[in-house]
């Protein structure tokens, strides 16, 4: 019987060969009768089959979409497009149809899976290689109380480890010749001296996790990490992943690490300490997942949290590169940054980041969602290049929101005297600080889709929007900044060639460029200060070669450069409408004039503008009218209709601006 019955499951997932996979996939899809069918033969055949070692898989191009011991399994229903995989716990895992393309039975007895199970301060160990291993090629599996170290030779397979049941006392260890899998079947381990998982070797360990796992070590752990491998780790699960690292880290590795699926939850609470290096110290940091070469999180429902104690905590932490493909990803960071003598002997500081890393910053997809309250914490943290989007995507695509709260602090110099280095109305020209920022990069930052949200919300000089030491370019993307300073700033340049951009300054200029400074398209609309504090500020005076621009300030800013024309409206009212018309009284543009930071409304700011439209000619400026309807950008408003308020006429000719008072 239970033959015929696992022979008529496969009937309908037969893997002889690949072509089949779909077209069987698609009859089972289409055909109604066959579902329920199948949910009998499988309620049936789990129900016979229950003193069985066998597991279920179901893969997608290779990849194991779900896996599981048909002990768990109470039956599988196919129905409204969907795999219902229904468990004996009464959890119920869903699966797209769409997605599976292959359906078939592992016998754990063949060798390749050893089982354990922890239970308290004892563990169990179902190891078949100790019955079929031979020389140079076994598994031995020794428990030390709730202990585990296991040592693989195994040459020809990939090792399963199936691990199960709790312990507040216990650790695995593996070391083998070559990878291997770890599947967590709601497992809870606490280690106390080590690591609650140990990867030991340098070889690819794919850790695989179903129901709801936790795993946490103490502030004993001599290794720091609550996972630790000297090798790459992937993480692939249907289920949830819970992390807790006392220590220090909470996800370490040697090598890579990259995210597939599932839903992880990584918190840390170790405090940061400074170990001797050379003249001074190197700090030792808290990370929710550390990595000393890569970190790629391509899906999966991501949460990492640094808690207050986690002073300068990171939460993805990366020697080399850190790539977000897609997926959900949330990080907090809460532990405050601190002064020290780094190893050169030269006074420094640390601070909290949720994304950090020594090479290159790379967001493409997914929803994420980065805040950092510590002082001088920042959002993003590269020492290279930082790309976010992908050329020509959708702004769909990608949801990147950023938000800083925690003030800047002094590292080294003097914080008196008066305007100076120090900000505006006191500080030397000496002072040194470690200020938040919101986005960070030592090389260029580069926007090319997206919807990015940063809100710096400090109230003191030094809390910028996104900086980048290099090249600043925008291709594109829906770009939405708030800061006390720049919330755009560039080291040598600032190149906006598409997208829409609304930066908003509390403090200092809106967009600032220690270099050049170039507008070729998109929409901007740049609102610094009344005070000191430009909506556009460049070294040089900047280029208009393309887009929309409406820039406003309290202060002349520097002047506008062809090829496009520009108007400088010195008369503008904080609060009031306009409107320009051409010679054929067509509507060029319309805008409120915002009640920029350290204004009140009817006072006089200056505005800049310009419109692709704006060529030589005889224009009409409306002002302290009203607006209705249309389509309002931060202020811009597309086709609408004005009406009442004054008018005066102005003139554009072979000159790159006008000044209309």
């Amino acid at each position: 019987m239970y033959s015929c019955l696992k022979n008529l499951f496969l009937f309908f997932f037969n893997t002889k060969a690949e072509n089949q996979k779909n077209t069987r996939l698609k009859n089972i899809r289409n055909m109604k009768m066959k579902k329920y069918i199948l949910t009998c033969i499988c309620s049936l055949f789990f129900a016979l089959c229950s003193y069985s070692q066998e597991q279920i898989e179901a893969y997608s191009g290779g990849n194991v979409l779900y896996r599981n011991s048909l002990l768990n399994i109470n039956n599988i229903q196919f129905q409204t497009g969907n795999a219902n995989f229904n468990l004996i716990n009464s959890d119920l895992q869903q699966i797209l149809l769409s997605e599976i393309d292959s359906i078939t039975f592992a016998d754990f007895v063949t060798g390749t899976t050893v089982f354990i199970t922890y239970n308290g301060n004892s563990v169990m160990i179902e190891n078949p290689f100790d019955y079929i291993g031979s020389a140079g090629n076994t598994v031995t599996a020794v428990a030390n109380n709730a202990a585990v170290t296991v040592n693989s030779t195994v040459s020809n397979i990939e090792v399963l480890y199936v691990v199960k049941g709790s312990t507040t006392n216990g650790s695995l260890t593996i070391s083998s010749t070559k990878n291997f899998k770890i599947l967590l079947e709601n497992a809870s381990i606490v280690s106390a001296t080590l690591p609650a998982i140990t990867v030991s070797s340098n070889v690819s360990a794919e850790i695989q996790f179903n129901g709801a796992n936790t795993l946490s070590d103490a502030a004993g752990n001599t290794k720091k990490s609550v996972i630790s491998s000297k090798g790459n780790l992937i993480f692939n699960g249907y289920g949830e992943l819970n992390v807790t690292g006392i220590k220090r880290h909470g996800i370490s590795s040697d090598k890579s690490i990259r995210i597939e699926k599932g839903t992880i939850y990584v918190t840390v609470s170790g405090a940061a300490t400074l170990e001797a290096a050379g003249s001074g110290y190197d700090p030792s940091l808290s990370s929710a997942v550390k990595s000393d070469e890569t970190v790629t999180i391509n899906g999966g429902d991501i949460f990492l949290a640094c808690t207050s104690t986690a002073g300068g905590g990171k939460g993805i932490n990366a020697d080399g590169n850190v790539i977000i493909n897609g997926g959900t990803v949330n990080i907090s960071t809460a532990g405050n940054g601190a002064v020290y003598t780094n190893e050169n002997g030269v006074t420094d500081s640390y601070s909290a980041s949720c994304i950090s890393s020594d090479a290159n910053i790379s967001i493409f997809r997914g929803n994420i969602a980065c805040q950092s309250s510590g002082a001088a914490g920042k959002g993003l943290n590269a020492d290279g290049a930082i790309t976010i989007g992908n050329v020509g995507a959708s702004d769909a695509a990608l949801s990147l929101i950023l938000g800083t709260s925690g003030a800047r602090f002094l590292v080294s110099g003097s914080t008196g005297g008066g305007p100076g280095g120090g900000g505006p109305g006191g500080g030397g020209n000496n002072a040194d600080y470690a200020n938040p920022k919101g986005i960070k990069s030592t090389g260029n930052l580069t926007v090319n889709s997206g919807v990015i949200r940063v809100n710096c919300t400090q109230t003191t000089e030094g809390g910028e929007g996104m900086e980048s030491k290099g090249t600043f370019v925008v291709n594109g993307g829906d770009i939405e900044i708030h800061s006390y300073d720049d919330p755009i700033n560039g080291g040598t340049s600032v190149t906006i060639n598409g997208g829409k951009i609304f930066a908003a300054a509390r403090g200092n200029d809106a967009i600032d460029s220690n270099g050049t400074l170039a507008i070729n398209g998109g929409v901007v609309i740049a609102n610094g200060v009344r005070g000191d504090g430009e909506g556009i500020d460049s070294e040089r005076n900047y280029t208009l070669d393309g887009g929309i621009l409406f820039a406003t300030s309290g202060n002349i800013m520097c002047n506008p450069a062809g090829p496009q024309k520009a108007v400088r409206y010195s008369g503008a009212k904080a609060g009031q409408a306009i409107c320009v018309k051409n010679s054929n009284n067509e509507t060029i543009l319309m805008y409120n004039v915002p009640i920029i930071s350290g204004a009140s409304s009817g006072q006089t700011v200056n505005l800049v503008f310009t419109h692709p439209q704006l060529v030589q000619g005889t224009y009409t400026l409306y002002y302290n009218g009203t607006i209705t309807g249309g389509t309002n950008y931060n202020g811009s408003v597309a086709g609408g209709t004005f009406s009442g308020g004054s008018s005066k006429t102005f003139t554009i000719s072979s000159a790159a601006y006008v000044t209309v008072n």
